[in-house]
């Protein structure tokens, strides 16, 4: 109980650092405060309870007393930009790395689905696509996608400042290679044997430094570490839920990271050595 009310009290000053309006309706009940749903939220992804269990531990741990189809109600209407704001985190960094990947909107994987051949059909997986810090190993920015698209699609909203993209063969395009030229930034990717043309992928080419693009791994542990913290697949069942959850969980991720680095027990001289 002491360890979920350290983590509720980094969440609490996380979430004081954000200035969120304290209510978005402006009629009806103005009982709870966005604060408190957002915090109870937080700690629902932080603990992987279900509603009626995440209310009895909301209420012990003096956050709300709410019922637990309050939270639900009040989550779905929040807006989109809310949930960005919480999972982004601000970094100076200049070396970032993106990717995406799938998650299950069941427990229960496609693959299993096939194997016992069974007769409901398993609805595509969300996509996630995801820019991370190479240093600080933190998400920076997310974007959550109800159908699976074209990597560039997701990537045209994620490159928004000047740094180094390292990403893989799915972001060799020469609209993203202009977008990041334009932003005075670089993407670094590897080149495609039948894609030879372009004229800011010729540029973007001679910069290519592959001691630098192995760094690229880092992105694949923290999905890695995504999956075995929350598990590969959401509980939600509508999207509004289901984006709210995603990016929920990546900011209880940078979280906990912060909090493990700052309560670490490494010795002085290995931290040193890594640095």
């Amino acid at each position: 109980m002491n360890e979920k009310r350290t983590l509720v009290q980094k969440i609490k000053q996380f979430l004081g650092s954000l200035r969120l309006p304290k209510h978005f309706n402006k009629r009806g009940p103005k009982r709870y405060t966005v604060k408190q749903h957002v915090l109870a939220w937080l700690v629902k992804q932080a603990t992987k309870s279900s509603f009626r269990l995440n209310s009895e531990l909301c209420s012990e741990l003096r956050i709300s007393k709410a019922h637990f189809t309050t939270l639900g109600k009040a989550v779905k209407r929040y807006p989109k930009w809310l949930w960005n704001k919480i999972s982004s985190f601000n970094s100076k960094e200049k070396v970032v790395a993106l990717d995406a990947t799938g998650l299950e909107r069941t427990r229960s994987s496609q693959y299993y689905q096939w194997r016992i051949d069974s007769k409901y059909k398993v609805k595509k997986c969300i996509k996630l696509s995801i820019v991370i810090g190479i240093k600080t190993k933190r998400v920076l920015r997310a974007h959550v996608r109800a159908r699976p698209r074209h990597d560039v699609l997701d990537a045209k909203k994620l490159i928004t400042d000047k740094r180094i993209y390292l990403a893989d063969k799915g972001y060799n395009s020469e609209k993203l290679f202009e977008q990041t030229y334009n932003l005075e930034g670089l993407l670094m990717t590897p080149s495609k044997k039948t894609w030879k043309k372009g004229f800011y992928r010729k540029k973007m080419q001679k910069l290519y430094n592959q001691k630098l693009y192995a760094k690229r791994n880092n992105v694949e542990s923290i999905f890695s570490s995504l999956k075995r913290r929350f598990g590969s697949s959401v509980m939600s069942r509508t999207f509004q839920l289901q984006r709210a959850e995603i990016l929920s969980r990546i900011a209880v991720y940078n979280i906990t990271a912060l909090i493990y680095k700052l309560f670490s027990t490494r010795p002085l001289f290995f931290s040193l050595q890594l640095f």
